[in-house]
């Protein structure tokens, strides 16, 4: 399956999103964005200084990722926008079920939804 959305590799872009983004947090994870002038979803994934083993940071990146996908598979409204975005995904994102993450995605995006408009 294509992804739904693009990586964000911009050194640049990455800081001003972390730097002048607007933030909406969750018990599990945090999020931070600003819109763009480029087309489409742009990602980075953020993983706490505090998590030490990289097997378990790039488990929780490759969760989000899938979940990210899930999501815009299922509501391809969310496609239309043009954001930078940044998740920030705490240890304890890997403990919910991934119906739950689906969840709370979703209510992500439709927030930052109602933010830009």
């Amino acid at each position: 399956m294509a992804r739904k959305y693009h990586p964000l590799k911009s050194r640049k872009a990455i800081q001003l999103v972390f730097n002048k983004g607007i933030s909406l947090k969750s018990k599990n994870f945090a999020v931070k964005f600003l819109p763009s002038e480029k087309k489409g979803i742009y990602a980075v994934w953020a993983i706490p200084r505090n998590v030490k083993k990289a097997v378990f940071r790039n488990r929780l990146k490759r969760q989000g990722r899938a979940t990210l996908d899930a999501v815009l598979q299922e509501y391809p409204q969310y496609l239309e926008l043009n954001l930078y975005i940044a998740f920030v995904l705490f240890p304890s994102f890997e403990k919910m079920a991934f119906a739950e993450k689906k969840k709370y995605f979703a209510k992500v995006l439709e927030d930052i939804t109602k933010n830009l408009t």
